[in-house]
Protein backbone atom coordinates (compact mmCIF):
# COMPACT_ATOMS: atom_id res chain seq x y z
CA UNK A 1 0.00 0.00 0.00
CA UNK A 2 1.29 3.83 -0.95
CA UNK A 3 2.94 5.17 2.25
CA UNK A 4 0.43 8.49 1.80
CA UNK A 5 -3.46 8.02 2.49
CA UNK A 6 -5.67 10.55 1.31
CA UNK A 7 -9.27 11.63 2.71
CA UNK A 8 -11.49 13.12 0.71
CA UNK A 9 -14.83 14.82 1.74
CA UNK A 10 -17.15 16.60 -0.51
CA UNK A 11 -19.85 18.53 -0.10
CA UNK A 12 -20.30 17.60 3.55
CA UNK A 13 -19.13 18.70 7.34
CA UNK A 14 -15.25 18.65 6.88
CA UNK A 15 -12.27 18.22 9.31
CA UNK A 16 -9.82 21.16 9.32
CA UNK A 17 -5.97 21.01 11.69
CA UNK A 18 -6.90 23.10 14.59
CA UNK A 19 -3.69 22.29 17.22
CA UNK A 20 -1.38 20.16 14.61
CA UNK A 21 0.08 17.04 15.27
CA UNK A 22 3.35 16.76 17.52
CA UNK A 23 5.45 13.50 16.76
CA UNK A 24 7.60 11.23 18.68
CA UNK A 25 8.84 8.05 17.61
CA UNK A 26 8.97 4.93 19.70
CA UNK A 27 11.36 3.07 17.08
CA UNK A 28 8.73 1.61 14.81
CA UNK A 29 8.43 2.43 11.15
CA UNK A 30 6.08 5.82 11.70
CA UNK A 31 5.34 8.18 14.40
CA UNK A 32 2.59 8.51 17.15
CA UNK A 33 1.12 12.53 17.70
CA UNK A 34 1.69 13.53 21.38
CA UNK A 35 -1.36 14.08 24.13
CA UNK A 36 -0.55 14.61 27.24
CA UNK A 37 -1.85 17.11 29.93
CA UNK A 38 -0.79 20.07 28.66
CA UNK A 39 -1.47 19.41 24.34
CA UNK A 40 -2.83 17.32 22.11
CA UNK A 41 -3.80 17.99 18.50
CA UNK A 42 -6.91 18.50 17.67
CA UNK A 43 -9.69 19.04 14.97
CA UNK A 44 -12.73 21.50 13.62
CA UNK A 45 -15.50 21.72 11.83
CA UNK A 46 -16.10 23.74 8.75
CA UNK A 47 -18.35 23.59 5.67
CA UNK A 48 -16.57 23.85 1.98
CA UNK A 49 -17.84 26.07 -0.65
CA UNK A 50 -19.78 24.98 -3.42
CA UNK A 51 -17.35 23.68 -5.95
CA UNK A 52 -14.90 22.77 -3.43
CA UNK A 53 -12.99 19.71 -1.38
CA UNK A 54 -10.62 19.35 1.04
CA UNK A 55 -7.90 16.58 1.01
CA UNK A 56 -7.02 14.93 4.23
CA UNK A 57 -3.46 13.89 4.02
CA UNK A 58 -1.47 11.49 6.49
CA UNK A 59 1.63 9.92 5.38
CA UNK A 60 4.20 7.52 6.67
CA UNK A 61 6.65 10.14 7.62
CA UNK A 62 4.57 11.77 9.89
CA UNK A 63 1.93 13.94 7.81
CA UNK A 64 -1.46 13.67 10.04
CA UNK A 65 -4.32 14.95 8.58
CA UNK A 66 -3.10 17.36 7.22
CA UNK A 67 -5.32 19.57 5.19
CA UNK A 68 -5.11 20.78 1.20
CA UNK A 69 -8.26 23.47 -0.16
CA UNK A 70 -8.78 22.74 -3.66
CA UNK A 71 -11.52 23.07 -6.77
CA UNK A 72 -13.14 21.21 -9.00
CA UNK A 73 -12.20 21.95 -12.65
CA UNK A 74 -14.59 22.53 -15.67
CA UNK A 75 -15.17 18.86 -16.70
CA UNK A 76 -13.57 18.22 -20.06
CA UNK A 77 -15.54 17.57 -22.82
CA UNK A 78 -13.36 13.49 -23.49
CA UNK A 79 -12.42 13.33 -19.51
CA UNK A 80 -13.73 10.25 -17.41
CA UNK A 81 -17.67 10.83 -16.08
CA UNK A 82 -18.56 9.68 -13.12
CA UNK A 83 -22.11 8.99 -12.54
CA UNK A 84 -23.47 8.42 -8.91
CA UNK A 85 -26.74 5.77 -8.45
CA UNK A 86 -28.49 8.03 -5.87
CA UNK A 87 -31.52 6.02 -5.90
CA UNK A 88 -29.22 3.20 -4.96
CA UNK A 89 -29.63 2.89 -1.61
CA UNK A 90 -28.16 0.65 1.17
CA UNK A 91 -27.91 1.20 5.24
CA UNK A 92 -27.59 4.78 7.00
CA UNK A 93 -24.02 4.79 8.29
CA UNK A 94 -24.52 4.56 12.50
CA UNK A 95 -20.85 5.55 12.99
CA UNK A 96 -17.76 4.74 14.28
CA UNK A 97 -16.41 4.07 17.82
CA UNK A 98 -14.42 2.01 20.87
CA UNK A 99 -14.54 0.11 23.52
CA UNK A 100 -15.19 0.85 27.39
CA UNK A 101 -13.51 -2.45 28.03
CA UNK A 102 -11.87 -3.00 31.80
CA UNK A 103 -8.39 -2.19 30.37
CA UNK A 104 -9.24 0.86 29.09
CA UNK A 105 -11.00 2.45 31.91
CA UNK A 106 -7.89 1.04 33.83
CA UNK A 107 -5.32 2.77 31.67
CA UNK A 108 -7.20 5.92 31.42
CA UNK A 109 -7.84 5.71 35.04
CA UNK A 110 -4.02 5.69 35.77
CA UNK A 111 -3.67 9.36 33.87
CA UNK A 112 -3.50 12.30 35.31
CA UNK A 113 -6.92 13.84 35.66
CA UNK A 114 -6.18 16.75 32.87
CA UNK A 115 -4.49 14.00 30.81
CA UNK A 116 -7.82 12.06 31.17
CA UNK A 117 -9.64 14.62 29.94
CA UNK A 118 -7.34 15.55 26.65
CA UNK A 119 -7.39 11.99 25.72
CA UNK A 120 -11.58 10.89 25.90
CA UNK A 121 -11.36 14.68 23.81
CA UNK A 122 -9.05 13.45 21.48
CA UNK A 123 -11.98 10.22 20.83
CA UNK A 124 -14.99 11.81 21.63
CA UNK A 125 -15.50 15.11 21.35
CA UNK A 126 -16.17 18.09 17.84
CA UNK A 127 -12.38 18.82 18.35
CA UNK A 128 -11.57 15.66 18.15
CA UNK A 129 -12.67 12.02 15.96
CA UNK A 130 -16.35 12.24 17.47
CA UNK A 131 -16.44 8.78 18.08
CA UNK A 132 -20.36 8.23 18.39
CA UNK A 133 -20.43 4.40 19.46
CA UNK A 134 -19.34 2.92 22.38
CA UNK A 135 -19.42 -1.26 23.37
CA UNK A 136 -19.50 -1.73 26.55
CA UNK A 137 -19.03 -5.68 28.02
CA UNK A 138 -21.67 -7.24 30.36
CA UNK A 139 -19.27 -8.33 32.95
CA UNK A 140 -15.87 -9.92 32.78
CA UNK A 141 -13.94 -9.91 29.01
CA UNK A 142 -10.53 -11.55 27.50
CA UNK A 143 -9.62 -7.81 28.31
CA UNK A 144 -10.25 -7.84 32.13
CA UNK A 145 -8.08 -8.86 34.78
CA UNK A 146 -9.86 -11.19 36.36
CA UNK A 147 -13.49 -13.83 35.41
CA UNK A 148 -16.39 -12.23 36.84
CA UNK A 149 -19.87 -12.19 35.61
CA UNK A 150 -22.34 -9.54 37.81
CA UNK A 151 -24.22 -12.12 39.47
CA UNK A 152 -21.39 -14.89 40.80
CA UNK A 153 -23.52 -16.17 43.53
CA UNK A 154 -24.28 -19.69 42.59
CA UNK A 155 -27.84 -20.70 42.09
CA UNK A 156 -29.57 -17.00 42.69
CA UNK A 157 -32.42 -17.63 40.54
CA UNK A 158 -33.76 -14.53 41.78
CA UNK A 159 -30.78 -12.48 41.13
CA UNK A 160 -30.70 -11.00 44.30
CA UNK A 161 -27.02 -10.66 44.38
CA UNK A 162 -27.24 -9.17 40.83
CA UNK A 163 -24.76 -5.47 41.34
CA UNK A 164 -22.42 -4.13 39.45
CA UNK A 165 -18.66 -4.41 40.77
CA UNK A 166 -15.43 -2.41 40.70
CA UNK A 167 -14.62 -2.87 36.98
CA UNK A 168 -18.24 -1.03 36.33
CA UNK A 169 -18.11 1.70 38.84
CA UNK A 170 -14.01 2.36 38.11
CA UNK A 171 -13.13 1.72 35.18
CA UNK A 172 -16.26 1.66 32.87
CA UNK A 173 -19.70 4.05 33.77
CA UNK A 174 -17.37 7.16 34.60
CA UNK A 175 -15.67 7.24 31.38
CA UNK A 176 -18.46 6.34 29.70
CA UNK A 177 -20.41 9.50 31.11
CA UNK A 178 -17.46 11.89 30.51
CA UNK A 179 -17.50 10.92 26.91
CA UNK A 180 -21.71 11.36 26.97
CA UNK A 181 -20.68 14.92 28.12
CA UNK A 182 -18.54 15.56 24.86
CA UNK A 183 -21.11 13.75 22.46
CA UNK A 184 -24.78 13.41 23.29
CA UNK A 185 -25.25 11.46 20.21
CA UNK A 186 -22.98 8.82 22.03
CA UNK A 187 -24.66 5.17 21.34
CA UNK A 188 -23.77 2.63 23.62
CA UNK A 189 -23.88 -1.14 22.28
CA UNK A 190 -23.98 -3.82 25.34
CA UNK A 191 -22.18 -7.80 24.86
CA UNK A 192 -22.22 -10.39 27.24
CA UNK A 193 -19.05 -12.64 27.34
CA UNK A 194 -20.32 -15.58 29.48
CA UNK A 195 -24.06 -16.04 31.74
CA UNK A 196 -22.77 -16.33 35.16
CA UNK A 197 -21.00 -20.12 35.47
CA UNK A 198 -23.58 -21.37 37.56
CA UNK A 199 -26.15 -21.14 34.36
CA UNK A 200 -23.96 -23.01 32.53
CA UNK A 201 -22.95 -26.47 31.27
CA UNK A 202 -19.67 -26.94 31.99
CA UNK A 203 -19.79 -24.69 35.53
CA UNK A 204 -17.08 -22.36 34.25
CA UNK A 205 -16.93 -18.56 33.03
CA UNK A 206 -14.79 -20.03 29.88
CA UNK A 207 -16.52 -21.27 26.66
CA UNK A 208 -15.23 -24.62 25.78
CA UNK A 209 -18.48 -26.74 25.39
CA UNK A 210 -19.96 -23.82 27.66
CA UNK A 211 -23.50 -23.23 27.17
CA UNK A 212 -26.41 -21.98 29.22
CA UNK A 213 -29.13 -24.42 30.73
CA UNK A 214 -32.17 -24.22 29.18
CA UNK A 215 -33.67 -23.76 32.77
CA UNK A 216 -32.25 -20.71 32.93
CA UNK A 217 -32.66 -18.90 29.78
CA UNK A 218 -35.62 -16.83 31.11
CA UNK A 219 -32.83 -16.06 34.29
CA UNK A 220 -30.12 -15.31 32.37
CA UNK A 221 -32.35 -12.90 29.85
CA UNK A 222 -33.68 -11.31 32.88
CA UNK A 223 -29.88 -10.68 34.03
CA UNK A 224 -28.95 -9.04 31.00
CA UNK A 225 -31.80 -6.66 31.69
CA UNK A 226 -31.11 -6.01 35.39
CA UNK A 227 -27.51 -4.54 33.83
CA UNK A 228 -29.95 -2.30 30.96
CA UNK A 229 -31.71 -0.94 33.58
CA UNK A 230 -29.04 -0.29 36.27
CA UNK A 231 -26.78 1.45 33.73
CA UNK A 232 -29.71 3.18 32.12
CA UNK A 233 -30.66 4.57 36.09
CA UNK A 234 -26.94 5.90 36.04
CA UNK A 235 -27.82 8.15 32.89
CA UNK A 236 -26.33 5.52 30.52
CA UNK A 237 -29.01 4.29 28.18
CA UNK A 238 -28.05 1.01 26.08
CA UNK A 239 -29.26 1.82 22.29
CA UNK A 240 -28.33 -1.93 21.55
CA UNK A 241 -27.44 -5.60 23.20
CA UNK A 242 -25.86 -8.56 21.55
CA UNK A 243 -26.87 -12.19 21.77
CA UNK A 244 -23.49 -12.64 23.15
CA UNK A 245 -20.15 -12.15 21.94
CA UNK A 246 -18.08 -15.02 20.02
CA UNK A 247 -20.38 -17.35 20.73
CA UNK A 248 -17.94 -20.04 17.94
CA UNK A 249 -15.52 -20.10 20.51
CA UNK A 250 -16.99 -22.49 22.55
CA UNK A 251 -16.04 -24.86 19.58
CA UNK A 252 -12.48 -24.29 20.08
CA UNK A 253 -10.46 -25.80 22.72
CA UNK A 254 -7.43 -23.35 22.71
CA UNK A 255 -9.83 -20.15 23.38
CA UNK A 256 -10.29 -21.15 26.86
CA UNK A 257 -8.48 -18.91 28.69
CA UNK A 258 -10.70 -16.01 29.00
CA UNK A 259 -15.08 -15.45 29.24
CA UNK A 260 -17.52 -17.13 26.65
CA UNK A 261 -20.47 -19.37 26.17
CA UNK A 262 -21.27 -20.80 23.27
CA UNK A 263 -25.16 -20.47 20.82
CA UNK A 264 -25.95 -22.29 18.05
CA UNK A 265 -28.83 -21.01 15.55
CA UNK A 266 -30.93 -23.35 17.07
CA UNK A 267 -30.37 -22.42 20.36
CA UNK A 268 -30.22 -19.06 20.44
CA UNK A 269 -33.39 -17.74 18.53
CA UNK A 270 -35.69 -19.34 20.84
CA UNK A 271 -34.29 -17.70 23.69
CA UNK A 272 -34.45 -14.66 22.02
CA UNK A 273 -37.96 -15.78 20.86
CA UNK A 274 -39.60 -16.65 24.09
CA UNK A 275 -36.87 -14.69 26.68
CA UNK A 276 -34.99 -12.17 25.81
CA UNK A 277 -36.81 -10.29 23.35
CA UNK A 278 -40.07 -10.12 25.49
CA UNK A 279 -38.06 -9.60 28.75
CA UNK A 280 -36.81 -6.41 27.30
CA UNK A 281 -40.20 -5.33 25.57
CA UNK A 282 -41.65 -5.59 28.86
CA UNK A 283 -38.66 -3.82 30.35
CA UNK A 284 -38.13 0.13 30.56
CA UNK A 285 -35.43 -0.47 28.75
CA UNK A 286 -37.71 -1.82 25.46
CA UNK A 287 -36.17 0.75 23.21
CA UNK A 288 -32.99 -1.00 23.27
CA UNK A 289 -32.70 -3.21 20.35
CA UNK A 290 -30.86 -6.94 19.39
CA UNK A 291 -27.90 -7.84 17.75
CA UNK A 292 -27.85 -10.77 16.50
CA UNK A 293 -24.39 -12.78 16.05
CA UNK A 294 -21.53 -10.93 17.38
CA UNK A 295 -18.69 -13.29 15.75
CA UNK A 296 -16.60 -13.48 12.80
CA UNK A 297 -17.17 -13.16 9.03
CA UNK A 298 -17.14 -17.12 8.42
CA UNK A 299 -20.78 -17.43 9.79
CA UNK A 300 -22.29 -15.08 6.89
CA UNK A 301 -24.87 -15.32 5.80
CA UNK A 302 -25.81 -19.27 7.27
CA UNK A 303 -25.74 -18.24 10.72
CA UNK A 304 -28.33 -15.83 10.20
CA UNK A 305 -30.28 -18.22 7.49
CA UNK A 306 -30.21 -21.05 10.32
CA UNK A 307 -32.17 -18.51 12.80
CA UNK A 308 -34.79 -18.02 10.20
CA UNK A 309 -35.06 -21.36 9.29
CA UNK A 310 -35.65 -22.08 12.75
CA UNK A 311 -38.60 -19.63 12.93
CA UNK A 312 -39.02 -16.58 10.90
CA UNK A 313 -40.50 -14.74 14.44
CA UNK A 314 -36.99 -14.09 15.02
CA UNK A 315 -37.21 -11.18 12.53
CA UNK A 316 -39.20 -9.04 14.90
CA UNK A 317 -36.99 -8.96 17.19
CA UNK A 318 -33.40 -8.52 15.70
CA UNK A 319 -32.79 -5.33 14.27
CA UNK A 320 -28.92 -6.22 12.94
CA UNK A 321 -26.41 -8.46 12.49
CA UNK A 322 -23.07 -7.75 14.70
CA UNK A 323 -19.90 -9.00 13.33
CA UNK A 324 -16.31 -9.21 14.11
CA UNK A 325 -12.94 -8.81 12.06
CA UNK A 326 -10.38 -11.48 13.10
CA UNK A 327 -10.70 -13.97 10.15
CA UNK A 328 -11.31 -10.79 7.44
CA UNK A 329 -8.28 -12.32 5.35
CA UNK A 330 -9.09 -15.40 5.01
CA UNK A 331 -13.00 -15.10 3.81
CA UNK A 332 -14.45 -13.33 1.38
CA UNK A 333 -15.93 -10.10 2.06
CA UNK A 334 -18.99 -10.85 -1.08
CA UNK A 335 -20.44 -12.99 2.37
CA UNK A 336 -21.22 -8.98 3.65
CA UNK A 337 -22.99 -8.85 -0.01
CA UNK A 338 -24.55 -12.00 -0.08
CA UNK A 339 -26.01 -11.11 3.80
CA UNK A 340 -27.42 -7.87 3.08
CA UNK A 341 -28.97 -9.46 -0.10
CA UNK A 342 -30.82 -11.74 1.95
CA UNK A 343 -31.75 -9.41 4.74
CA UNK A 344 -31.81 -5.89 3.57
CA UNK A 345 -33.93 -4.85 6.81
CA UNK A 346 -30.94 -5.63 9.03
CA UNK A 347 -28.64 -3.59 9.13
CA UNK A 348 -24.66 -4.63 9.51
CA UNK A 349 -22.46 -3.49 12.42
CA UNK A 350 -18.84 -4.29 13.30
CA UNK A 351 -18.45 -4.55 17.02
CA UNK A 352 -14.59 -5.20 17.48
CA UNK A 353 -11.50 -4.99 15.53
CA UNK A 354 -8.28 -4.54 17.40
CA UNK A 355 -4.47 -5.34 16.08
CA UNK A 356 -2.20 -7.14 18.01
CA UNK A 357 -4.17 -9.95 18.68
CA UNK A 358 -3.12 -12.74 17.43
CA UNK A 359 -0.40 -15.34 18.85
CA UNK A 360 2.62 -14.36 16.60
CA UNK A 361 2.05 -10.29 16.84
CA UNK A 362 4.51 -9.31 19.28
CA UNK A 363 5.19 -6.68 20.59
CA UNK A 364 1.60 -6.62 21.17
CA UNK A 365 1.25 -2.86 21.82
CA UNK A 366 2.96 -1.34 18.81
CA UNK A 367 3.17 2.42 19.12
CA UNK A 368 3.91 4.36 15.85
CA UNK A 369 3.35 0.96 13.44
CA UNK A 370 2.24 2.18 10.49
CA UNK A 371 1.72 -1.15 9.37
CA UNK A 372 -1.10 -1.91 11.85
CA UNK A 373 -2.37 1.69 10.80
CA UNK A 374 -2.85 0.43 6.99
CA UNK A 375 -4.34 -2.84 8.15
CA UNK A 376 -7.17 -0.94 10.20
CA UNK A 377 -8.27 1.96 7.13
CA UNK A 378 -7.93 -0.78 4.51
CA UNK A 379 -10.21 -2.77 6.40
CA UNK A 380 -12.41 0.18 6.97
CA UNK A 381 -12.63 1.25 3.14
CA UNK A 382 -13.34 -2.23 2.51
CA UNK A 383 -16.43 -2.76 4.84
CA UNK A 384 -17.48 0.93 3.64
CA UNK A 385 -17.80 0.07 0.32
CA UNK A 386 -19.95 -2.86 1.92
CA UNK A 387 -22.11 -0.19 3.98
CA UNK A 388 -20.60 -1.06 7.36
CA UNK A 389 -19.98 0.56 10.55
CA UNK A 390 -16.77 0.21 12.87
CA UNK A 391 -15.65 0.11 16.14
CA UNK A 392 -12.50 -0.63 17.52
CA UNK A 393 -11.63 -2.60 20.64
Amino acid sequence: MAEIIFLIILYTSIIISAEHCVPRSFGDDSNVCVCNATYCDSVILQLPHDGQFRIYESSKSGQRLQSRLDHFDTMKENGIKLYLQLEKKYQTIHGFGGAFTDSAGMNIESLSDSTQEKLLQSYFSEGGSRYNLGRVPVGGTDFSTRPYTLDDTPEDISLKKFSLTKEDTDYKIPFMKRALEMNNELNFIAASWTAPAWMKTNNNYTGFLGFLKKQYYQTYAEYLVKFLEIYKSRGLKIWAISTGNEPANAFVPELVKFNDMGWTPNTVTPWVINNLGPTINNSTSNETIILALDDQRFDLPWYIQAMYEYSNEIDKYIAGIATHWYMDNYFSIDLYDRTHSAFPNKFLLMTEACTGSASWDIPKVRLGSWQRGERYITSIIDVKLKFFNFIFK
